[in-house]
């Protein structure tokens, strides 16, 4: 860890209070970024599960219509999710 932020183990142990700030920024802006993959490996399975049933029952305009609009309404929510949950996470 000394390495990875260029001080000496003195000032690590001593708990220097910037460091351990820019430590506990960095720790929740990566648990924001492992939040938002999760969100969008959901909404990719969710998106895939939705063609499927679209091209299982053809006859069906609402599955239609849901297997049609659902991955962009999911592509949508994934971004506004990324740039709220970021933006979040950031300001603290």
């Amino acid at each position: 860890m000394s390495e990875l932020y260029d001080l000496s183990l003195d000032e690590l142990l001593k708990g220097d209070a910037t460091l351990l700030n820019k430590i506990e920024r960095d720790m929740k802006v990566a648990k924001a970024e492992n939040n938002v993959i999760k969100f969008a490996w959901i909404s990719i399975v969710i998106g895939v599960v939705m063609i499927i049933l679209g091209n299982v029952f053809d006859d069906n305009p609402f599955i239609d219509f849901i297997s049609a609009a659902s991955p962009w309404v999911l592509l949508g929510l994934m971004v506004l999710f990324a740039i709220l949950y970021l933006n979040k996470e950031n300001d603290n």
